[in-house]
């Protein structure tokens, strides 16, 4: 009894233990194991992926979308209720950027609004067409950069924006499921930015990028 009161006084004065605290603790990372990252293909290619490199993948994804305030946590009656159906269904996008020697796996969390569900449901929205220019309209741009007086020529700049639809605001209120790291019994994600998979994502950044 001694010895422990020694130690005890010692942790005290080294200000390793309070009133308030027992000692040192050691905390659990809360993000899933890499188990659950078992049997991950690359969409692309389908070829399998390590489970380790698609967790670290995963993590970075929802580390961003939390940065950038992608959604915000809400009940699934405040969905049905708004909206008069459950929330769109989601799922991970996983593939492999670099190669099978230099694997650098990109993983994307995204919305199934499906056009067919829609018209089934009698929904026709007017609001999802981002205009995309044809191959053509680029070989013209080179074409027009290159020609005539070398002292007018123009300079082309092609600009690739990160998880692009992130930076436009959602104009409609969309709820979709959480992705299961975030996921909690009678709760959704509410859009506050544009996501992919939704059917006027593309047409949000256009009217951002304006």
């Amino acid at each position: 009894a001694a010895v422990i009161r020694g130690l005890r006084n010692h942790l005290r004065q080294e200000g390793e233990i309070n009133e308030f605290l027992c000692g040192k603790t050691i905390e659990e990372d809360p993000f899933p194991t890499s188990e659950l990252y078992e049997g991950m293909y690359d969409e692309v290619t389908g070829d399998y992926l390590d489970p380790v490199l698609v967790r670290k993948g995963v993590q970075d994804e929802l580390r961003y979308m939390k940065d950038m305030g992608v959604m915000e946590e809400a009940l699934v009656s405040d969905c049905v209720r708004d909206t008069g159906r459950p929330p769109i269904s989601t799922r991970w996008v996983m593939v492999n950027k670099g190669d099978r020697e230099r694997p650098e796996i990109r993983c994307r969390f995204v919305a199934r609004e499906l056009k067919a569900l829609q018209e089934r449901a009698g929904e026709f929205r007017d609001d999802t067409f981002a205009a995309t220019p044809p191959l053509e309209a680029v070989r013209l741009l080179f074409s027009l950069c290159m020609t005539g007086d070398t002292a007018r020529r123009g300079k082309i700049v092609f600009i690739d924006v990160p998880r692009a639809h992130f930076h436009a605001p959602s104009r409609r209120t969309t709820y979709v499921q959480l992705p299961t790291e975030w996921a909690r019994p009678g709760m959704c994600g509410k859009l506050l930015k544009s996501f992919y998979g939704t059917r006027d994502a593309a047409a949000n950044f256009a009217e951002c990028a304006r």
